[in-house]
């Protein structure tokens, strides 16, 4: 059997070093789409919950413009946005009540 000479084993050497590289190159793309995947559905399911927050803020803010109009008046009719905050909020509430 013939001894393995210097260059041989400097060879084996690169090629296991290219082999490792290769490996450790896959596994870090994989994981990099994998992340990328979980990032999307984050977002997918968190801009419907934005959504959601943003009208229940505008109907609030609408009943409590109501009720504002309504202490320093004393009419009536500054009631209709707190009525219809207070509608639109029922009808937010019923429709993201999944999210």
């Amino acid at each position: 059997m013939k001894p393995f000479s210097r260059s041989r084993i400097s060879i084996s050497y690169v090629i296991a070093i290219i082999a490792l590289l290769a490996l450790v190159s896959t596994s870090s793309y994989i994981a990099s789409r994998n992340m990328e995947r979980e990032n999307n559905a984050i977002v997918n399911d968190a801009i419907p919950i934005a959504a959601a927050i943003n009208n229940l803020l505008t109907d609030l803010l609408n009943q409590e413009t109501g009720i504002r109009g309504y202490l320093l008046t004393a009419d009536e009719q500054y009631l209709d946005p707190f009525t219809s905050g207070k509608d639109q909020l029922q009808n937010d509430l019923y429709h993201h009540k999944n999210l």
